[in-house]
């Protein structure tokens, strides 16, 4: 009997530091794999990226969002006076370089962009944004009047969201012109089986209220295990086995996005919605409403360099399905809103013609731009739409 116990002790020590050492093990391999990526950045911090025109800079040298905060209106929005890696968020939750009041000036002319990340810049810093560009070509072009171009993006954001940001918020600062740089964001959410009328969950505030958190085992949105989310990482490990055997293997995403996916006429349907409602705002109000199409990587008609040609691949393979989605809710977007627009006093335009004759990267992912996107994307813009319509 005693011999047993002995036994069944010596096993359960030798479990246990087995255990411990298996612990140990995955935590100082994870952290030098992210080591490993850290010096890798760092050395390309020192070269110069494809699509950037200034050297030492590539998409991981700044936030990619702001901070942000829950709203009861629009699930969340940028914390207001807050700073980050190449961002600040001024006293009234834009992506502005300064504080701004709700009177306008008698000489001040206000155009505000929204949209999703690729509105509030991801990709680069404050004075890279398309406020800045754009802003210093108006000042230029009219010294005698206060211009103030303003970005009003939040990363994540469907037009639904844009809608209730504009009619509850940007309002109040008697906006002359309005500047939805959409689309993208509606196109992924039908794609993945979201009603934007009804929710946009997209940093998890609904998992948390019932109880988890994203990303974690408890999480209601059983999304990619994450490895900070885990207190024992064996457990994370094992997790994540199980996820990419139950939900990584592409014929069993096939089955799935079949399933999920709405149907683009609804993601459609919606983005009108919420354009017609904004349509009459802007005829009461007094503003230009304006729609650009923002470009994707998965429909462009640019020539794609060596380098924006491995992001599509990887991207491809990465959001398995969305590229041929993306590309049909395009063109019916395209042709839809090219004959609503004519119709209900707001101006559309495919914002892929602005870049499409450029050889040159632009890219850095499926969406955003470098610094050079940006800047062409929107001294073109500026040229086009903004610049006529300044009083």
């Amino acid at each position: 009997m005693k011999k047993t116990y002995t036994f069944t002790l010596f096993l359960a020590i030798v479990f246990l530091v087995f255990f411990v050492l298996t612990e140990l093990g995955l935590r100082i391999a994870h952290y030098a794999r992210e080591r490993a990526r850290h010096l890798q950045n760092e050395i390309n911090t020192e070269q110069k990226h494809p699509s950037y025109d200034e050297a030492g800079i590539n998409p991981d040298t700044f936030d990619k969002m702001a901070q942000m905060q829950y709203s009861t209106y629009l699930g969340y929005m940028p914390k207001e006076n807050s700073d980050g890696k190449g961002y600040r968020t001024n006293n009234v939750f834009f992506r502005y370089a300064v504080d701004m009041d709700f009177k306008k000036k008698d000489n001040e002319y206000r155009v505000f962009v929204t949209g999703g990340s690729a509105a509030w810049g991801t990709g680069v810093k404050q004075d890279k944004n398309l406020s800045s560009v754009a802003e210093s070509l108006a000042r230029n072009d009219f010294p005698e009047k206060v211009i103030r171009i303003i970005s009003a993006g939040v990363g994540g954001y469907c037009s639904t969201q844009e809608r209730i940001f504009i009619e509850n918020w940007i309002l109040g600062f008697s906006p002359d012109m309005v500047i939805l740089f959409s689309g993208w964001n509606d196109t992924y959410y039908g794609f993945s089986g979201e009603n934007i009328l009804l929710e946009q969950d997209f940093l998890g505030y609904r998992a948390r209220a019932e109880g988890g958190e994203p990303g974690s085992p408890s999480s209601v949105r059983q999304e990619k295990p994450v490895f900070k989310n885990y207190f024992l990482k064996t457990h994370y490990y094992i997790d994540k086995a199980l996820y990419k055997t139950r939900h990584e293997k592409k014929e069993v995403i096939l089955a799935k996005i079949l399933k999920r996916e709405r149907p683009i006429e609804s993601v459609i349907e919606t983005l009108l919605w919420n354009l017609h409602i904004l349509s009459s705002l802007s005829q009461r109000y007094g503003f230009r409403l304006v729609f650009v199409l923002q470009p994707s990587l998965f429909v462009t008609q640019k020539q794609l360099t060596p380098y924006e040609r491995g992001l599509l691949d990887t991207y491809t393979n990465k959001y398995i399905g969305f590229d041929s989605y993306n590309l049909a809710a395009y063109s019916k977007i395209k042709a839809a809103l090219a004959t609503d627009s004519k119709v209900n006093n707001y101006e559309f335009y495919d914002g892929d013609d602005f870049i499409s004759s450029v050889k040159d990267s632009l890219f850095i992912d499926y969406v955003h731009f470098g610094d050079r996107g940006y800047r062409i994307l929107w001294q073109r813009i500026y040229d086009t739409i903004i610049k006529n319509n300044i009083r």
